[in-house]
C-alpha cells in the first residue's frame, strides 16, 4: 500500500448500495423534504408519517453521534402537527425528545449544519461547509419506533450548481427511496469529481495529489477490507474524500 497518504487526515465514507424496493411501498414510516441553505449552513426538514406508521404522541430525534454529544441542540423552530396540519401543543423533555397532546402526523423544523469543533464528527454526522457537505438521514429525520420499518421517502433540494451523490435508489431527480434511514448517506457539493472503479471514488477541493493517486489508494484499502470482512452487501460502493 502506498505510503504517500499516511500523513494526511482525510474523511472516507463508504456507501454501500442497497437493494431496490417498490416506489409504492406502504411500509415506509415517513415522507420528508430536506432543503439545504448553503450560505446559512442549515437545512429545513418537513414531512409526515406514513399511513402504516405507528400512531405516536412521542417524537424523537437522534441524540448523539461520534464526536457530537448533543445532536438535538442543533434543532430549532420545531412544529408538530395533527392530521389536519394544525400545530400541536408539545412538551420538550430534552433536546431530542418531545411529547404531544395528540397523535403526531407531521413535523417541521430547522437544523443547524455548521461543523462542530470535534473533527471526528465530520464522518459521523451531517454538516455543510463551503461548497460541500455530508448528510446522514439518521440525524436529520425523526427516529422510527422500534417496531416500525426503517424505509423512508426523502426529497433533497440543493443550491443551484450542486449535485447529490448517493447509493440510495433514486425515484426522480432529487427524490430517493431509502431502505434504512439509519444507514443512508448523501454527499452534496459543487464541483464534485467522480472516478469510476470498484469502489467508485468521489473527491472535492484541491489536494497535493491527483484523483487517480487517491483512487488507487482507496482501491487498495477497499480490497484489504473486503479480504478481511468479505464482499460488500450492496451493489455499489464508493469512497468519498472531502476537505
Amino acid at each position: 500500500m502506498s505510503k504517500l497518504f499516511r500523513p494526511i487526515l482525510w474523511i472516507a465514507v463508504f456507501l454501500a448500495g442497497l437493494s431496490a424496493f417498490s416506489a409504492e411501498s406502504t411500509a415506509q414510516y415517513a415522507t420528508a423534504e430536506i432543503v439545504i441553505y448553503a450560505a446559512e449552513r442549515s437545512a429545513t426538514v418537513k414531512g409526515k408519517f406514513g399511513p402504516q406508521a405507528v400512531k405516536k404522541k412521542n417524537f424523537s430525534l437522534a441524540a448523539a453521534a461520534i464526536g457530537v454529544s448533543d445532536l438535538g441542540a442543533r434543532v430549532s423552530e420545531l412544529v408538530l402537527t395533527d392530521e389536519a396540519g394544525r400545530a400541536l401543543d408539545a412538551k420538550q423533555f430534552n433536546s431530542s425528545e418531545y411529547a404531544a397532546t395528540q397523535d403526531i402526523f407531521g413535523f417541521n423544523y430547522r437544523v443547524d449544519l455548521r461543523p462542530v469543533g470535534n473533527a471526528r464528527s465530520a464522518a459521523h454526522s451531517s454538516w455543510i461547509e463551503g461548497e460541500s457537505g455530508l448528510l446522514m438521514l439518521d440525524d436529520l429525520l425523526p427516529q422510527p419506533a422500534a417496531s416500525e420499518d426503517k424505509q423512508v421517502s426523502v426529497a433533497i433540494a440543493v443550491p443551484d450548481g450542486w449535485k447529490i451523490l448517493t447509493s440510495e435508489n433514486s425515484r426522480t431527480q432529487g427524490t430517493y427511496a431509502v431502505e434504512n434511514v439509519h444507514k443512508a448517506v448523501f454527499i452534496l457539493g459543487k464541483g464534485l469529481r467522480e472516478t469510476p472503479g470498484e469502489p467508485g471514488f468521489v473527491s472535492s477541493g484541491s489536494w497535493h495529489f491527483s484523483d487517480a493517486e487517491a483512487a488507487l489508494m482507496a482501491k487498495e484499502i477497499f480490497a484489504e477490507y473486503r479480504r478481511i470482512v468479505g464482499a460488500a452487501s450492496g451493489k455499489r460502493s464508493s469512497v468519498v474524500l472531502l476537505p
